[in-house]
């Protein structure tokens, strides 16, 4: 995914970052909790209310794996197979294959018949009462066939042409294609309303069973369950987990008054934050907050030399989180949350009802691509002209072990619906989709608009932190980070 170029003159007060990890480097396969180990080169998946199945492309073989894991594989011979699907009208295993559908009676393996198709090569199927749903391979075409009429009713081109295999989930059609991400259709507007991550390169065969979704990794030689949520806006998927240490060395002049605070990684659509503690004691980690979001305290007072050290441990859950503003978007009714309002100069200038959001949004973005170099501290205000609040926050890459280009700077904007979007994550025009990646830890963000400079360290004019009126000037710091994975 493309991402936009970064030209900061955003003075981040990070003078050094040390690096120590534990445990495996991160891989697509760690988001998975659950997984049945194949055989061969799986591609198809299905399930008949109770066992799993699976097809092999090369050996031309299905397998049934029962709950008591002892699978039974069957030849169909010289048959070419690939998607598969369980038809629970008639008790039938579905294959597709070369201009037909190849129908495999559970109980015996064997072939009961084959039913032409009007299609050069079935990658996957989907068989309902009524519509019998074909993915062709190598176009990424969908065909609607009426078993009842023999022919073709109807059709979703989807611009995938490595399209792998599909499902239907409550109204809505599941693609795979060989890039990793499973793309979601709506079936009475025939368009995409959602994506998510799967293994890249490894991703064949998809089915719902239970309402959990299960796809085959076919270079992990295994039947994966993939965690995801959905809404109409967003789909998150897949898991990690990080015990995350962090020590931070401030300098401060000894004579300094009011209050240190320390910002701290929040919780977001894609993070959790969860058992934080201090480790460093004289900070207080409970009591106070700046503009809404918890922090470490203490008072400056009480600073016998020029350098402190704060130190804290939390778990951070990390998930994939995809965005995708469909088209002709007009904003809901939602509960909004109060913090967009820190992100103007008054707040009287916030308009969530203004016409065409997504529009605002996508001229900043074209704007931005054509001149990279008005990436600085005036970025936020072309943000506010077209009435959007925007802020600046730090990402840590956790997948990147042992380099030292780990902490990076992202813009987010927020749309009503959504919540705060990764702009710098938006993918080609039309700007639509966007996401947070399940590698990004984000550390801090910006606490307010009137902060021009981004900094994890504070000086705050008051004792309390908390209190209206607190000035907060930045102060330079180092941090170390030590990740293990849990």
């Amino acid at each position: 995914m493309k991402k936009l170029p970064l030209i900061l003159s955003l003075s981040l007060c990070l003078t050094t970052l040390v690096l120590h990890f534990d445990g495996d480097s991160l891989n697509a396969q760690s988001a998975f909790k659950e997984r049945i180990p194949t055989a061969g080169q799986p591609y198809g998946i299905a399930y008949d209310g109770e066992n799993f199945w699976y097809s092999e492309v090369q050996t031309h073989k299905i397998t049934r794996i029962p709950p008591s894991g002892r699978a039974q594989s069957y030849s169909l011979g010289s048959h070419k197979i690939l998607g598969i699907t369980y038809n629970p009208s008639d008790g039938r295993i579905y294959a597709g294959s070369e201009k037909s559908l190849i129908v495999i009676n559970p109980v015996t393996g064997a072939v009961d018949s084959h039913i032409p198709m009007p299609v050069e090569e079935i990658a996957g199927c989907v068989i309902t009462s009524s519509i019998w749903y074909l993915l062709e391979k190598g176009t990424g075409r969908v065909l609607f066939y009426d078993p009842a009429l023999k022919r073709v009713s109807g059709r979703l081109e989807t611009g995938h042409p490595e399209a792998k295999d599909i499902a239907l989930y409550r109204g809505t059609l599941w693609i795979s294609d060989i890039s990793g991400t499973i793309h979601r259709y709506s079936l009475s507007s025939s368009s995409l309303t959602g994506t998510l991550q799967g293994p890249a390169d490894s991703l064949r065969g998809l089915c719902f069973v239970e309402g959990q979704l299960w796809i085959v990794n076919r270079q992990g030689q295994s039947l994966q369950r993939l965690p995801y949520t959905e809404t109409d806006f967003y789909i998150t998927s897949g898991e990690i987990k990080y015990l995350m240490k962090v020590k931070i060395s401030i300098s401060i002049a000894p004579s300094s008054r009011g209050s240190l605070i320390v910002l701290l990684p929040p919780n977001t659509q894609s993070q959790k934050i969860r058992s934080f503690r201090s480790l460093e004691d004289g900070w207080n980690d409970r009591s106070f907050t700046v503009s809404g979001e918890r922090v470490l305290a203490r008072p400056a007072g009480e600073a016998t030399s020029r350098a402190l050290t704060a130190r804290y441990e939390c778990i951070v859950t990390m998930q994939n989180v995809r965005y995708l503003v469909p088209e002709n978007f007009r904003p809901g009714q939602e509960n909004l949350e109060t913090s967009p309002s820190r992100f103007y100069t008054t707040a009287s200038q916030i308009d969530f009802n203004g016409a065409d959001p997504h529009g605002r949004l996508t001229r900043i973005i074209r704007r931005l691509r054509q001149s990279p170099s008005e990436y600085s501290p005036g970025l936020l205000d072309l943000f506010e002209k077209e009435n959007i609040p925007a802020r600046w926050s730090v990402l840590f890459d956790a997948a990147q072990s042992g380099k030292s280009n780990t902490v990076s700077t992202s813009i987010q904007a927020y749309l009503r619906n959504f919540g705060w979007v990764p702009v710098d994550s938006a993918a080609a025009e039309p700007f639509r989709e966007f996401s947070s990646a399940l590698n990004l830890i984000e550390l801090y963000r910006m606490p307010d608009r009137g902060t021009r400079r981004i900094s994890q360290v504070y000086l705050s004019s008051e004792a309390n932190p908390s209190a209206p009126g607190s000035v907060y000037e930045p102060l330079a710091s180092a941090m170390e980070i030590t990740l293990e994975r849990k």
